[in-house]
């Protein structure tokens, strides 16, 4: 449904007032650099799986997103900052972080024209992390989910390797060529699917499927579902943006 002009003027409007508001928060709590930063959203999450990826990655910071804050007051975690519009999240458990702890929390306007999940990753990203993991970014919502693979493209432009993670699928974004070690995949599966609108000279080495100097083109399936044979596979391509998905049943 097309928005009047005073809807879209109040977003707008809104929208300013929460940029001036996250300015002066970012004055009073100046983020700390990690190595590694988790975040926990508001979709789909597996608590066994949540657990062993802090773990096994040692994320040293973890930011929590609205609902996603749920799980973080479930499993006791140490939560070093919350973002969110707190439209889904339960009053009880947020009123507990804001009465009875001194994490810092970035509230805004439900109003607004970024997700809250947007706004978390562009504060993860701040701090320079050698990587960010995504986990509760993929769920029910396909809006939500599509939303949070396209906000990986941000990543790009940082040292950030960023992934949008769930128990069965690592997501990620390539500007580049890439060398990748079987030994370290997430899955036994790996798709590639373009972003931009055609991926040139595209060779792929050491897969099962190998390509030579293709042109692949958004809107194929080409890419889906291959996998790596060789210890060491070469992703090799010269201009656009490639959705590399690894993925295990």
């Amino acid at each position: 449904m097309q928005k009047t002009m005073y809807e879209n003027s109040k977003r707008h409007l809104t929208m300013e007032s929460n940029t001036e508001r996250e300015q002066m928060i970012t004055e009073r709590l100046p983020l700390k650099k990690h190595k590694k930063v988790c975040i926990i959203s508001g979709g789909d999450v597996n608590q066994e799986f949540l657990l062993k990826l802090l773990k096994e990655e040692e994320c040293e910071q973890i930011i929590c997103v609205d609902g996603g804050l749920k799980h973080a007051y479930e499993l006791n975690l140490k939560v070093d900052y919350i973002v969110g519009d707190f439209d889904t999240i339960d009053h009880v458990i947020i009123r507990h972080y804001k009465d009875e702890t001194s994490v810092p929390i970035r509230e805004y306007n439900p109003v607004k024209d970024s997700t809250d999940t947007d706004i978390a990753l562009s504060l993860a990203l701040s701090a320079e992390p050698e990587a960010v993991y995504i986990v509760g970014g993929i769920g029910s919502r396909m809006d939500h989910t599509l939303g949070n693979i396209h906000i990986l493209k941000k990543t790009l432009s940082s040292n950030s390797n960023t992934y949008l993670i769930n128990e069965h699928n690592r997501i990620s974004m390539l500007s580049h060529s890439v060398v990748l070690e079987k030994r370290k995949m997430f899955g036994d599966y790996i798709s590639f699917i373009p972003f931009t609108e055609k991926i040139e000279n595209l060779t792929l080495k050491g897969f099962k499927y190998p390509l030579e100097n293709c042109t692949m083109v958004n809107g194929e399936s080409l890419g889906i579902s291959n996998e790596i044979v060789d210890e060491t596979a070469y992703v090799e391509f010269q201009k656009g943006i490639l959705l590399m998905i690894e993925a295990r049943d």
